[in-house]
């Protein structure tokens, strides 16, 4: 039995040209931490509300462990007390304190295990002197905290999270993640969560679903659609991508073996700077931190490679060599 499974969902919203969600079908094994992913518009809020049960589709299904959702329609209070959501909007109790919101969701067991919880989850969450604050109190990235927290109380089977790391500032979101994914794993909680950053979809998830005009695009492990991407549309999604006509790549490398109707793309990385092969100029560098991306020009084709910072000027001349067997067909 399928632990999570979406059967040929759809949604329309009023006055909208076209459905918000549409055809989606997705399986979620049990434990398994999976990302959604897409354009603004793509539908990746609606299908987590209609899984949650917050929302009716107007066409399709949703079953937890074998049985169906009910949404809005079917039931008076909506939602499943085995599936916890965190939202953007944090759905925090505004006049009790931030222990008080935890509390509250572990408000049945005995006061040992709910300082005991308290505990862990002020740690995982970075919490700590915050709890005698109300919410009004707090930033925007510190009330994100605290619904999580409040998600995680409960330990519950099925954890859905939009976007749940959006307000948290960067200095604390590396370790937020970590300690909150270790959370999630440790405590055996199947996870979907939202995502428009794909450092965290690479990083955080086991399985990624791409989402296109509501409906499921692609899908597979971070790494195969890291380096096995189905179509530029897929690669663009995880960082920078060269794509080269067929024409053009024969005409670059001097060779005749790449179809003149096909286009194929590559990765920056796979793109290195030598002392021989295509003789190009830089055209424009961006300083990344630990690396820097190079913008270079060859033959009228721009394309970008990466290199540790510091290496070269706007105008200098050098020469790079493709890996090969890294391109990929976009036929």
């Amino acid at each position: 039995m399928t632990f999570l499974k979406v059967d040929r969902v759809k949604k329309v919203y009023e006055n909208q040209p076209r459905a918000a969600v549409q055809g989606v079908e997705l399986s979620v094994e049990q434990g398994e931490i999976v990302a959604l992913v897409g354009e603004s518009g793509s539908g990746k809020s609606t299908l987590l509300n209609i899984i949650a049960g917050l929302l009716n589709p107007d066409e399709g299904q949703v079953f937890f462990k074998g049985e169906k959702v009910k949404g809005p329609v079917d039931k008076l209070v909506p939602g499943h007390e085995e599936i916890k959501v965190v939202f953007q909007h944090y759905d925090l109790m505004p006049f009790h304190t931030v222990e008080d919101n935890i509390r509250f969701i572990i408000r049945g067991f005995d006061d040992e295990f709910q300082d005991e919880k308290l505990s862990q989850l002020t740690e995982v969450c970075a919490l700590e002197g915050f709890l005698h604050k109300k919410p009004g109190e707090l930033s925007g990235g510190q009330q994100q905290r605290v619904a999580i927290a409040k998600a995680l109380a409960s330990e519950p089977e099925l954890l859905l999270m939009d976007e749940p790391f959006s307000s948290v500032d960067s200095q604390l979101k590396a370790h937020l993640e970590s300690a909150v994914f270790e959370y999630i794993k440790a405590f055996e909680m199947t996870c979907v969560f939202v995502t428009h950053d794909h450092k965290d979809a690479l990083s955080l998830s086991e399985r990624i679903v791409i989402l296109k005009d509501g409906k499921k695009h692609d899908e597979g492990t971070p790494q195969n659609l890291y380096y096995k991407p189905f179509d530029a549309y897929v690669a663009s999604f995880f960082g920078a991508v060269n794509i080269f006509s067929g024409k053009k790549l024969n005409e670059l490398l001097g060779v005749k073996q790449y179809h003149l109707g096909t286009d194929y793309l590559i990765r920056g990385e796979f793109i290195t700077i030598s002392d021989k092969g295509l003789k190009s100029i830089v055209k424009q560098r961006l300083f990344m931190g630990h690396y820097e991306q190079l913008l270079l020009e060859s033959n009228q084709q721009r394309f970008q490679v990466f290199t540790t910072p510091n290496q070269y000027q706007v105008g200098d001349q050098l020469f790079v060599e493709f890996e090969l067997e890294k391109l990929i067909s976009l036929s």
